[in-house]
């Protein structure tokens, strides 16, 4: 499309290298992200697999005020919290005020649900149904983190706001169960993607070969 020639420089990502290249983002410009470029990232999530074809999928497109409030509930929260006040001081906190801090820094954060979580829809808990509808979710954010890093802008996968998943939940899809946010904007400075296991590390098991 024009958008991909447009941030890209004319020529197209092909999906290895757009895989390979990927990177997390954690600074960025305040520069709006234009709604059609928004769409062409959130539309690629439709794309991903599902079991039986699910698509349990559902998101919530958090901007400006909208997006400040989620992130002041969260510092709140994780201020205030007595269970959790004891590890204010720890690495896992600290990581976690950064990433608040990165999300209030970018334009756009994208709300990501679980649209059928067993308990409500089964009326009791699945762990198979469950696990396949969260592998589902997960290829649709990758498909949106590969479509992103096509049309030039920086995303990074967070999970820090699950401390606040009742809360978010309430707010934006209470029929659903939060999954993950994605923040999304143009990136303030040049990264690479981090270090990669060797493959030789990763597989397990090669067997019945001749």
């Amino acid at each position: 499309s024009d958008i991909i020639l447009l941030l890209n420089g004319g020529s197209f990502m092909d999906v290895q290298t757009c895989i390979e290249s990927r990177f997390s983002t954690r600074s960025y410009r305040k520069d709006a992200i234009c709604d059609d470029i928004l769409i062409e990232i959130l539309n690629a999530a439709r794309y991903a697999p599902s079991a039986k074809n699910r698509q349990p999928w559902r998101f919530a497109i958090l901007r400006g005020d909208e997006k400040t409030f989620v992130v002041q509930q969260c510092r709140k929260d994780l201020q205030n919290n007595p269970i959790r006040t004891q590890y204010l001081l720890s690495r896992e906190n600290a990581t976690e005020y950064h990433t608040f801090n990165i999300i209030d820094s970018a334009p756009v954060l994208v709300l990501v649900f679980n649209a059928f979580p067993s308990e409500i829809v089964l009326d009791k808990q699945n762990v198979y149904f469950d696990s396949s509808n969260m592998l589902a979710i997960g290829a649709s954010i990758q498909n949106m983190l590969l479509r992103a890093t096509e049309l030039g802008i920086g995303s990074l996968w967070v999970g820090d706001i699950l401390s606040n998943a009742p809360f978010i939940t309430e707010h934006y899809f209470h029929i659903g169960r939060l999954v993950a946010g994605i923040v999304l904007g143009m990136s303030d400075t040049l990264s690479r993607p981090a270090n990669r296991l060797p493959l030789s590390e990763l597989i397990v098991f090669n067997g019945g070969q001749e």
